[in-house]
């Protein structure tokens, strides 16, 4: 519902109440996850109460003023369907037997091809966050400003607010993962669920001032904004799970985020000869990284600093000596903490404080990380452009942007140092696919050595400045073509190339573990969990320029009011990545390692491919309208014709990055672009 009340000839109210929910059930389901390991993307609350009050005070001032209530209901949780029974393939949605068979499934993770099936959920598209989430978010926002226009300067000052909370609960039916490679099982994943954690967002404020001025030939804009953000846990409880029946802990109220910050806005524009047909262009702006109820403010919290997965290595070969496949597919050992070394078909819990009825830390956060001036991850953004009026209605602009990214964020786990590992290199595959990495050594791997494993977790969360250098740049040039012709044909078009730099050999060379979980473009969020290895040997990147060609053109024909226009796009397709699983039989014929690993571990996945250095083939996409105009009094209709696709390219959009998936010449797409398809639409302007 949404109103608007003029109260006076100066004072404006405006209302919305929404209510929604829904649902996308089930929920990503793909190649390499199947229907049964999917999950419900539920909303059932999206509520949201809105009210704005504006008022010209005078012909130069403006006030403005709102308020907002949002509350969000979400999750990623089992599958079911409307009569509450849980979705299972090939068989009655309704029948009780199948729900609770559902429940029995335990989710198995094929490693060398990436498919997850057998129940189970891979919380955002990661088969290693294997458990469903219900949370809440109820959010109050606020904002207000005063503006002062005249012709030549415009000045504006106000301040934003946020607060309110965010709740999770984390669970599952069955508090394992398995993990196949090529059908034999190696290794068992073990889940100390359920647990939830809060997470308070105090306040999110923001006061700003900007002004711009125009002078002469000069158009100059400034801006200066504070922003301060903190957060906070409440109390919270944390009681027992399947795989621990005893936990019962209580952890107080604390602080946790509590950042603030100055940004600025400066800008400039110069009509170079005074026409008004060249212009030259200059920013510098400092931007704060995007900051909700999410990374750092849900990281520290409680539930979050508790060990609440582990790993076993698996030898399932209970009942057939030599070939592992005649066993019988379940782990007859003690998984949990009771027994932490080898035991049965099982090796040692890969962290011994799983399942830890202390309210120990696993990981811990720097005050500089956490709270202070100017300690906020950033970028920097300088760009400067010209534009030019080649002929009348027809112009160019061309433009540098380069972006400086800070504060970043690095994990260290004090239970290891650099000394705790073997450092080894690798002969990668002999494969034409995997370009000049063929048949390469690939150095900078590490392992760590058998002593070490297995210890308790302590990561350390801190700034990257109190290891060394660590730098990530990105710099680009757009050029654009704009006509707006008098017969009214309209066509625009242009190129946008760019690369990113990145530079983190200080980090990973005092920090190693943080080559596992590199993501395929080369980031690394610290030890997200992705179980890839990323060779050292790339720890400095700097990707191709990578170039997006785009045009646009519109044409009404004169007489018969026919429109007809088409946008064509040609850019790079996905970044390649080869994940190949390592075994300890390819490790020791193809690697200087001279030992299995550690921990009676199987394999280790490793990327084989320089991120950045090896891309899927182009896309290139033609889009297609046409529409006859009706004209009748003051009324205007239009019946549209769209084409989406219309050279019906099968580009990939998403590839498998499995090594073992690979087929034939090329990869095994997870997502291709939409085939062409038609739509007929109409619209009525009165």
């Amino acid at each position: 519902f949404r109103g608007t009340i003029q109260a006076n000839a100066k004072n404006k109210i405006a209302f919305t109440w929404r209510e929604q929910n829904y649902c996308r059930c089930p929920d990503r389901v793909s190649d390499t996850l199947a229907p049964e390991a999917a999950q419900d993307r539920r909303f059932p609350r999206l509520q949201q109460q809105h009210v704005e009050w504006t008022s010209p005070l005078t012909n130069r001032i403006l006030v403005e003023a709102v308020g907002m209530h949002f509350y969000e209901r979400w999750g990623n949780m089992h599958p079911r369907v409307s009569d509450g029974n849980f979705f299972f393939p090939g068989g009655s949605l309704t029948d009780p037997a199948q729900a609770e068979a559902l429940h029995n499934l335990i989710p198995v993770l094929e490693q060398s091809t990436g498919m997850l099936y057998r129940g189970g959920n891979a919380d955002n598209a990661n088969v290693n966050n294997n458990y469903w989430r219900n949370t809440s978010v109820p959010n109050y926002f606020y904002r207000a400003a005063i503006s002062y226009v005249t012709g030549t300067h415009n000045m504006k000052a106000g301040f934003n607010r946020v607060h309110g909370y965010l709740q999770q609960n984390f669970y599952q039916f069955q508090p394992y993962t398995y993990r196949f490679n090529n059908e034999v099982p190696n290794l068992v994943t073990i889940w100390a669920t359920p647990y939830g954690n809060r997470a308070n967002l105090d306040n999110d404020l923001g006061l700003f001032a900007q002004d711009r001025w125009t002078l002469d030939r000069w158009t100059v804009h400034g801006g200066l904004r504070f922003d301060m953000f903190q957060s906070s846990f409440p109390e919270q409880r944390i009681g027992p799970g399947l795989l621990v029946p005893n936990r019962d802990l209580v952890f107080p109220a604390q602080d946790n985020l509590d950042w603030k910050d100055l940004t600025y806005r400066s800008g400039a524009a110069w009509d170079v000869f005074g026409t008004g047909k060249t212009a030259v262009k200059i920013t510098l702006n400092k931007y704060l990284q995007g900051q909700g109820l999410n990374a750092l403010a849900i990281d520290p919290a409680p539930g979050n600093l508790l060990v609440q997965n582990a790993n076993r290595s698996w030898n399932d070969s209970f009942y057939g000596a030599g070939d592992p496949r005649t066993g019988n597919y379940a782990p007859d050992c003690v998984l949990d903490a009771r027994v932490p070394g080898a035991n049965g078909e099982c090796g040692p819990l890969s962290n011994t404080d799983f399942g830890a009825l202390s309210s120990r830390p696993a990981a811990t956060f720097s005050k500089d990380l956490m709270t202070g001036w100017g300690h906020r991850a950033y970028n920097w953004e300088f760009s400067t452009s010209v534009q030019h009026e080649i002929v009348p209605r027809v112009s160019v602009d061309v433009g540098y942007f380069r972006r400086i990214f800070g504060n970043f964020r690095v994990i260290d786990d004090l239970s290891v140092s650099p000394d705790d590992f073997d450092t080894f290199s690798i002969t990668a595959p002999t494969d034409s696919r995997l370009g000049e990495n063929s048949a390469q050594q690939l150095t900078g791997l590490y392992n760590l050595k058998p002593g070490a494993f297995g210890r308790p977790v302590r990561n350390y969360n801190t700034l990257s400045d109190e290891y060394g250098k660590m730098t990530e740049h990105w710099n680009g040039v757009d050029v654009t073509v704009a006509a707006r012709l008098e017969n009214g044909l309209t066509a625009q078009g242009g190129i946008s190339t760019g690369r990113r730099s990145m530079n983190r050999c200080d980090i990973y060379s005092k920090l190693p573990e943080m080559l596992l979980g590199v993501t395929d473009s080369g980031t690394n969020l610290g030890n997200d969990n992705n179980n890839v290895w990323l060779p050292a040997q790339w720890c400095e990147q700097a990707e191709p320029f990578l170039t997006s060609v785009r045009f646009l053109g519109s044409y009404i024909v004169p007489r018969v009011d026919v429109l007809v226009s088409a946008t064509y796009q040609n850019s790079p397709g996905p970044l390649v990545a080869a994940n190949f699983v390592a075994t300890n039989a390819y490790l020791a014929a193809n690697s200087t390692l001279g030992r299995a690993l550690a921990g009676a571990q199987p394999n280790m996945t490793i990327n084989m491919v320089e991120p950045g250095s090896l891309f899927v083939e182009r896309l290139s996409q033609l889009d297609f309208r046409v529409g006859k105009v009706i004209r009748y009094g003051r009324t205007r209709s239009t019946i549209n014709l769209d084409i989406f696709n219309a050279l019906n390219t099968d580009a990939i959009r998403a590839i498998n990055n499995a090594y073992a998936s690979w087929i034939g010449p090329g990869y095994r797409p997870s997502g291709v672009l939409l085939p062409r398809f038609f739509k007929i639409s109409a619209t009525f302007d009165y």
